[in-house]
């Protein structure tokens, strides 16, 4: 059985409790990015540092966030709905038995999906999904 690793959920749960409260229903996505970066103990936190340095991830942050600000989409469905079909999108996605999903699976997941601002932002900085995936690689090795 696939299982969301427990500061996965934890931030999902977050995200989508704040998202709830300041009636923000769109670039879900985007916002547990936000979230991904300043959870300074998460396995992305961490493969993230080793590719940028803490001003950067602050510069990545903080230009999330101003493009959220800027753009003005349409609302769509609450976000504890998009949240929950999400974990369940993740899990089937990374279905290895007695595996959990963690927070670099959201990372690389959010990168993958050209739609979002986190994925262009990124770019800019040289940090693909391919290239996380490396370090992550390389961090196994260890």
């Amino acid at each position: 059985m696939v299982r969301i690793s427990k500061i996965l959920e934890g931030l999902i749960s977050q995200v989508a409790f704040d998202m709830g409260r300041a009636g923000i229903n769109t670039n879900y996505k985007d916002y547990l990015m936000i979230a991904l970066l300043r959870s300074k103990g998460s396995l992305a936190r961490r493969v993230v540092e080793r590719m940028a340095e803490d001003w950067q991830i602050y510069q990545i942050i903080v230009r999330i966030e101003r493009q959220l600000e800027e753009q003005s989409v349409p609302f769509g469905i609450n976000s504890f709905e998009f949240f929950a079909g999400y974990m369940e999108s993740l899990t089937a996605q990374y279905s290895v038995q007695g595996s959990r999903v963690s927070t670099i699976n959201a990372l690389t997941d959010i990168l993958y999906d050209s739609s979002t601002i986190s994925a262009e932002v990124f770019e800019r900085y040289k940090i693909t999904p391919q290239a996380i995936e490396e370090q992550l690689a390389l961090l196994d090795a260890v």
